[in-house]
This record gives C-alpha cells, structure tokens and sequence, in this order.
C-alpha cells in the first residue's frame, strides 16, 4: 500500500511539475483565425533568423513573425503553390551553416516556406504595380543624391522667445547643434527629427521645394515652427565623372568670388593676368574626398592654397553620371519602397479579415 501509494504520488508530482514548466515556458502571444502562436514560436523564428545571418532589431522579429503568418494564411487560402526544389536547396544551403543544428529540419523547413511565401506574394504584387506605372519612369537631377534632413518641430507658443534668441533664418550643419543647447537653456520644448529622403513626395512641399533647389535648410509655420537642414551628397558608385576649372590669380589682384562662374569661363581663360586650367571628366576617385564632398552642383566652388600661400579656385562646371546605372538603382530603390508598402498594407488588411488578436 505504501509503495502503491508513493507511486501515485510521484505520478501527481510529475504531472504537477510539467503543468508548471508547460505554462512557463508556453505562452500564446497572437492569434489568426483560432490558430495560436505562442513564445517558443517567436524563440524559433529568432533561432531560424539568425542562423540565416539575417539581423533583425529583437523588437521586431514579433512583427516579422506576424508578417509571415500572416502571408502564409493568405498562400493557404489562394492556394499557392511552393517549388519543392527550391525550397530543399536553401534548406540544404542553411544545413550546412555551423548553427543548424539550433533547430529541427521540420522547423527551419517552415520558416523557409514562410519566407518564401512573402517573396513571391510581395515579388507579384511589385511586378502589378511596375507593369500598370511602367510609362511613368521620370527621373530627375534630385535621383543623383543622397538627401538627409534634421530639423526641429516645436509648439507656437515658443515663438517669440525662440526668434529673439536664435537666427532661425541662417542655421546650419555647423551651428544646429548650438541651437539644440539655447533651446535647452531656454526651456523650449521640442521634438528632434534625423530622417533619409527618398521620396521626394512623400515629404512636406516646402521642404521638398528647398530640396529641388538646392537650399541648405528650412523654415515655415504650419501649426507648429517647423526648421531644420538639408544635406545632399551625390550618390556613390554612379561612375561620376567631373569637369573642373582650377583659376588662379597670377598678380597681386583678388579674384573676385561672383567672377568665379562657368559661365565667365571664357572670359577668365583670355585674361592674361588669370591662369585657367581644365581639368576634363576626371572619376570620382581621383578627387581629394574633402574637396568632392563641397562640389555636388554646377558652379560650386572650393578655395585652396598652394604651397605658395596662393589663393586657387576649383570649379565644378560638368557633371557626367552613367544613367543606366542610376536607373539601375532607382529601380531597385523603388522596389525595396514597393515591398514595404505592400507588406504594412497587407498586415493591417489582412489581420481584420484573419481575424488577429495579439494576447
């Protein structure tokens, strides 16, 4: 009796035991149509993420997971039909990586058909969109930059104090940071924004307006005080050529900077008391970086000195690009926008009618 009893009791103490360790460890963190998903999900997904080197911000692999499941509902009920071979070629590719073994083949199978899945949902969506908008290519001199902004937002009743204190009509790269500290002396509140622009109508026509015409900031009230400013910097790997002008005084007489224009080239090149010198598609890589970093639109100019203490002017008069690789790479800009378009339209449509709830 007591051996039958010790038996019983272990057996409840077992059972007790997994019971605790299941709620523990099994938590359901979403659902889609009755389907739950729980933590050791999200564990597996983050595993199967990082064996394929794929770094994704730990708050957002929750959101990548639900993006997937959700894609896999979709595929599901549009019975879309997965390639087999391909799918057993990235598993094999992923086997043979040192920390496969993190996961089963069932696992990681899975989420490759989940990733797969959204490739080729989000690759027919992309392909609609480029054959409907495919007479709609217009490029423009903005397509050469790469266009960063930081500017301020800050409530109207700061006005008057912020515009007694500070000259928000010449700030720039070098004095932005200044601001942020009278403002904090100040006690102005404000919120701080860094962003990459890269659709130019995507943005607030004022700024976007600045941008097109080559200003280095911004400033206008539209319910708040809005200023900041603008860097552009020409686009990398574009096989940019450049055609330069070096001017140099050759007597004691300045050279005036307004005469420093490619349209007085002519001019200053049959002045003998000038020295003209052209310096005709030089690449891109052959320019000092801090030099190339100051010429980024015709008529933009650098003043250097010899190593006679002269005063040189260097002239940006050409700027020649390869245009199939800027279209090249504003395909694939536009793409990698379209796909992130696609997929947050497709979440918030589709988690109403896969009826998600997230616990």
């Amino acid at each position: 009796m007591i051996i039958h009893y010790l038996i019983k009791l272990l057996f409840i103490i077992l059972i007790f035991s997994t019971s605790l360790n299941s709620k523990e460890i099994s938590k359901v963190i979403f659902k889609v149509n009755d389907q739950i998903y729980t933590n050791i999900d999200i564990e597996n997904r983050k595993k199967y993420l990082s064996i394929i080197e794929q770094n994704i911000n730990e708050e957002l692999i929750l959101n990548d997971y639900i993006s997937v499941i959700l894609f896999n509902e979709f595929a599901k009920k549009r019975k879309i039909k997965i390639n087999k071979s391909i799918i057993n070629d990235y598993l094999i590719t992923i086997n043979n990586k040192e920390n496969s073994k993190l996961l089963t083949k069932e696992i990681i199978t899975k989420n490759i058909i989940y990733d797969y899945q959204r490739k080729i949902i989000l690759e027919k969506f992309i392909k609609d969109d480029i054959e409907n908008n495919k007479n709609n290519q217009d490029f423009n001199q903005s397509d050469l930059f790469e266009i960063n902004i930081k500017y301020y937002v800050i409530d109207l009743v700061y006005r008057k104090i912020l515009e007694s204190n500070i000259d928000i009509e010449n700030i720039n790269e070098s004095n932005i940071n200044e601001i942020k500290l009278i403002m904090n002396n100040n006690d102005i509140k404000y919120n701080y924004y860094k962003k990459q622009v890269k659709d130019l109508d995507k943005i607030n026509k004022r700024i976007k307006n600045n941008i097109i015409n080559n200003k280095k900031s911004f400033y206008f009230i539209e319910n708040y005080i809005i200023f900041g400013i603008i860097n552009k910097q020409l686009k990398d790997n574009l096989n940019l050529k450049y055609t330069l002008y070096q001017i140099k005084s050759l007597t004691n007489k300045k050279l005036q900077n307004n005469d420093i224009n490619c349209k007085f080239i002519d001019k200053l090149n049959s002045d003998k008391n000038i020295n003209v010198v052209k310096y005709d598609k030089i690449k891109s890589n052959k320019i000092n970086e801090k030099v190339k970093k100051q010429l980024n639109f015709i008529n933009d100019k650098v003043i250097i000195k010899n190593n006679k203490n002269e005063t040189i002017f260097i002239l940006l008069c050409e700027l020649d690009y390869d245009t199939k690789l800027l279209e090249e790479r504003l395909f694939f800009d536009k793409i990698d926008s379209l796909a992130k378009s696609f997929e947050n339209r497709f979440i918030v449509e589709k988690k109403k009618e896969y009826n998600f709830e997230k616990y």
